[in-house]
């Protein structure tokens, strides 16, 4: 298995979140351990916390009970405050672990990383006071502008991720929906219909396409409105490319002279439109079908009369 399937697993995502937990751990207790010189019982008490600590942590993120959702954030938060707390030092060396809790967390849900933040955010407004009451305050305005430039350091995270996250869903969607209409793209229709001619060919069902063109381009918004809800759940509609505004419809299991009756049902309660229809012959790409489509609406008479034309190889019926 290649390293970055590794990292992509949640098995060894987990244990590399837990890993990180074991290194700024240790850190700590040497850290705390070199400051105060402790003595033998005051360094067993560390070392039980610091297990107390890794322990839960490690049976909140292998056993996955129902609560380690947000226990094992809170149990970070309340440690961290514990250790900014004890800390002698102003500004806090131990404010180097607010790294830590947030980018142990996934970072791949931006608003569950913006309230992380802004639950710890809380929590460090109460621990820090406690601090500075237990140290010399000579430095504190060090610490308070340190805490916020670390705050407002992850805040611009937050929101840029946040903002990366909602372009990359918008891209992703417009990929195969248009986002003017919520019907289909061009590209998806094409894609759509790599497996719907193939079985309609082997079942020897009919299949016939229908290209749509308001007669007045305002009109395009209330067409599509009207057309999904008058047409079958079965019945695929996409916006086609292009400047015009037209659309693209495959109706399955249906013939062209069912087609047509179709388009007369929804004409009076429509708005004013011109239909091409095609039935969908065997081995032919769905390309080529639109292209006849489009060709045949060219040489229609001009300006678009509110009618009903046949595409095939032999010109306008």
């Amino acid at each position: 298995m290649r390293a970055t399937h590794l990292l992509l697993s949640d098995s060894h995502f987990r244990h590399i979140r837990f890993a990180t937990r074991v290194i700024f751990t240790l850190l700590t207790l040497c850290y705390f351990f070199s400051v105060y010189n402790p003595e033998l019982w005051q360094l067993s008490l560390g070392v039980a916390a610091a297990l107390g600590y890794l322990g839960t942590q490690g049976y909140l993120h292998y056993q996955q009970p129902s609560f380690a959702r947000w226990g094992t954030p809170l149990l970070d938060i309340a440690t961290l405050c514990l250790v900014l707390w004890l800390d002698p030092v102003t500004p806090p060396p131990t404010l180097v672990l607010l790294f830590t809790l947030l980018f142990a967390r996934p970072t791949n849900h931006p608003p569950h990383f913006v309230a992380a933040l802004a639950l710890l955010s809380a929590a460090i407004f109460i621990a820090m006071p406690l601090h500075m009451a237990n140290t010399n305050t000579e430095n504190a305005s060090s610490a308070v502008f340190a805490l916020l430039f670390l705050l407002a350091t992850f805040l611009s995270f937050g929101t840029s991720m946040m903002q990366r996250s909602l372009i990359r869903k918008r891209l992703a969607k417009r990929q195969w929906q248009d986002p003017e209409t919520g019907l289909i793209t061009h590209r998806t229709l094409i894609l759509t219909a790599d497996w719907l001619l193939p079985l309609h060919n082997r079942l020897g069902a009919p299949l016939t396409a229908v290209l749509l063109s308001p007669l007045a381009v305002e009109d395009f918004a209330r067409l599509c409105d009207y057309v999904q809800m008058r047409l079958r759940r079965s019945d695929i509609i996409a916006r086609l490319d292009g400047s015009e505004p037209r659309l693209a419809i495959l109706l399955p299991d249906t013939s062209l002279a069912n087609a047509e009756r179709l388009i007369q049902l929804i004409r009076p309660d429509a708005p004013k439109l011109q239909a091409v229809v095609m039935a969908v012959p065997d081995n032919m790409s769905l390309e080529l079908v639109l292209e006849r489509l489009r060709q045949t609406q060219q040489r229609t008479p001009q300006p678009p009369q509110e009618e009903t034309y046949h595409a095939g190889t032999s010109g306008i019926s």
